[in-house]
């Protein structure tokens, strides 16, 4: 028998904490321009899915909480804003026919349409519930549990290299947690572990009613592994023609994007060792915009390769010493850390073995030259990968 879906719809939040739902929502104004779909707590969508929170939003989406009440099963219902999701959707398709093992990825369910303002149409992607990403969540992350969900990356990384994809955006944002199951749970339920909803009217929509809904926070205890591997937005086919663009967050870009090289399998490992290097050590090694930002992945790895400099397309001004090799150019006054000394800082705890072993992966996966970066295959089964994920019990 399926759990009733209660017509607790959270509350309406009083003025004096407007301020705290807008800044944690999405940009309210873009409703008015109809992007974004209006919809409500306790609306039926499809006949079927029943909203029951907010869980994040994105610059082409609004993602909910949902009861398919056809199989009393929670969903995450992603509402793009009017006319994207084809390439998605076309690309997600692709992959279920591809991948040997599809349960490492987050793939849609089903798809279905809303019809927005002026004859607009909204699609709608069902996925399977999973938790928080990996971004907002591994530096309250025991070390144990992250060096795990690096491991588990991987293999869907291999999968989808195997599968001839290339995701082209891996980043800590695309990586979700698992979730303790929810589902045949009363909403009640839901509202205790995750707090009601909070909300303020919506007047900026067009065409139909809505709310701005500030989204839930899913606590510690109820994530944990095994990780999967989302946003495939921007994924393509090995071989596809595509345009040689730059990747953000710029700290997960591969170098050689910033100087005219097109996304391949090789730029998704310099992605993917940048969130083993961000998982070991338990903070962001790189931080910073633009200049900053690549001058500090200079300080840490050493100067780009001199054949790149005539090819940068990174947008800001050219900094001469990213490049020198003679040490003739003097760096900026910035405090700039080397990879061995980042490890020992963050990681005074391990071993001289553990941080040969760390230092061994990320010289060959952070490795400038695009050809003779390690690739996942090879990186599963090499000797300082697995002895590391030894020392972890994994």
């Amino acid at each position: 028998m399926a759990s009733p879906v209660t017509l607790d719809y959270g509350y309406f939040v009083d003025s004096d904490s407007e301020c705290d739902v807008e800044s944690e929502a999405e940009p309210r104004e873009r409703y008015g321009e109809g992007l974004y779909y209006p919809t409500q707590i306790g609306e039926i969508l499809s006949c079927r899915y029943c909203i029951e929170h907010k869980l994040g939003w994105g610059g082409y989406s609004t993602v909910w909480l949902a009861r398919d009440t056809h199989k009393d099963q929670e969903v995450a219902l992603k509402i793009m804003i009017a006319g994207e999701g084809q390439t998605e959707c076309q690309i997600q398709g692709e992959m279920h026919k591809a991948l040997q093992d599809p349960s490492q990825f987050v793939l849609y369910q089903d798809v279905f349409y809303l019809a927005g303002a002026g004859g607009t149409q909204h699609m709608v992607f069902v996925y399977p519930l999973r938790g928080p990403n990996l971004r907002d969540t591994f530096s309250e992350t025991p070390v144990a549990l992250r060096i795990s969900a690096a491991k588990q990356l991987l293999l869907a990384v291999k999968s989808m290299h195997d599968a001839g994809f290339v995701h082209k955006d891996l980043n800590l944002g695309n990586v979700m947690w698992d979730i303790k199951s929810i589902d045949g749970w009363p909403t009640a339920e839901i509202y205790r572990i995750f707090g009601r909803p909070r909300k303020t009217l919506l007047h900026e929509a067009k065409g139909k009613p809505g709310e701005l809904v500030e989204p839930l926070r899913i606590p510690t205890t109820m994530i944990g592994t095994p990780v999967y591997l989302g946003d495939f937005g921007l994924s393509f086919r090995h071989g596809d023609a595509v345009e040689a663009t730059i990747q953000f967050p710029l700290p997960f870009c591969a170098p050689e994007r910033l100087h005219s090289a097109v996304p391949s399998f090789t730029t998704d490992i310099w992605s993917y060792m940048i969130i083993f290097l961000t998982l070991y050590l338990g903070f962001n090694p790189i931080t910073g915009n633009g200049t900053m930002c690549v001058s500090r992945v200079i300080g840490m790895l050493g100067p780009f390769p001199e054949h790149w400099k005539s090819s940068y397309t990174g947008g800001d001004a050219i900094v001469d010493w990213w490049w020198d090799h003679s040490g003739k150019v003097a760096p900026p006054e910035l405090p700039l850390e080397t990879l061995r000394a980042k490890i020992a800082r963050r990681r005074p705890d391990v071993s001289e073995r553990e941080r040969d072993h760390v230092l061994d992966l990320l010289r060959r996966g952070l490795c400038y030259e695009p050809e003779s970066r390690i690739t996942a295959a090879q990186l599963l089964v090499d000797p300082s990968f697995t002895a590391l994920m030894a020392i972890y019990g994994l």
